[in-house]
């Protein structure tokens, strides 16, 4: 496991994004201006994540 984190860590390019990633935020960031986004407390997801398990 070092060897590879030094690896990656030593590499001077970042890793460039999809097109899609871009794409994602973009939707996103447009439902949050809009008012359209929906948000959840912490408390809420570990609620879901415990009735899904």
């Amino acid at each position: 496991m070092d060897i590879i984190w030094e690896s990656l860590a030593n590499e001077s390019e970042e890793p460039e994004s999809p097109e899609w990633h871009g794409e994602v935020v973009a939707e996103r960031m447009k439902k949050v201006e809009s008012g359209e986004a929906k948000f959840l407390s912490l408390d809420e997801v570990r609620n879901r994540l415990d009735t899904e398990t």
